[in-house]
């Protein structure tokens, strides 16, 4: 089974328009700790991210779950090598250094399944998942801030969630921010 990875939907909307408090814009200061969700990479120390929230979910389910994403705030793309996942091939380094949560749902949007793996193993941990008839699609999260990374639908063709944007983030500190905001990595889909 081929996965193909695709990012969350850019351009980003009119930020400024946006209610206030729902937005912050950050700097990277230590590598690796501020996935974009854009491009598929971590930010280097010293670029600019936007702090946004975004709701993974096609459908109504008690298991939404709007939470904090960060994308640069100038626009980028994923390597094209990044967005086909194969049985054995290696999932992009944002994923593969990072211990991650997925979650199997079925067409009603409830949970039916979960599991841990190291994101080196997210391929086969995917594949095995969506190999039940049940599932219709698989979240990943960030297993150590719990927030959500990656989405796997069962179908082929892919429809990107729409944004639901939320006014939580509130007054919250540069560290709890940076720990939030490994929020929502990108969706994959059966190619």
């Amino acid at each position: 089974m081929t996965l193909r990875l695709v990012p969350l939907p850019a351009p980003l909307p009119d930020l400024d328009a946006l209610p206030p408090g729902a937005v912050r814009r950050v700097v990277a200061d230590a590598p690796h700790a501020f996935p974009c969700r854009r491009c598929l990479r971590d930010a280097e120390p010293g670029e600019a991210l936007v702090l946004l929230p975004y709701d993974p979910f096609l459908g109504t389910s008690p298991y939404r779950q709007p939470g904090p994403v960060y994308v640069h705030e100038q626009a980028c793309a994923p390597a094209p090598a990044d967005l086909t996942l194969t049985a054995g091939s290696a999932a992009p380094d944002q994923l593969a250094r990072r211990r991650l949560a997925l979650r199997g749902f079925d067409a009603e949007h409830l949970m039916v399944a979960a599991e841990v793996t190291d994101g080196t193993a997210v391929t086969a941990a995917a594949q095995a998942l969506l190999a039940d008839p049940g599932i219709a699609y698989v979240h990943v999260h960030n297993a150590a801030s719990i927030d959500f990374l990656t989405y796997f639908p069962e179908e082929s063709e892919c429809l990107l969630p729409s944004f639901t944007w939320i006014q939580a983030l509130g007054a919250m500190s540069p560290t709890l921010l940076r720990m939030l905001g490994s929020t929502c990595q990108y969706i994959i889909v059966q190619a």
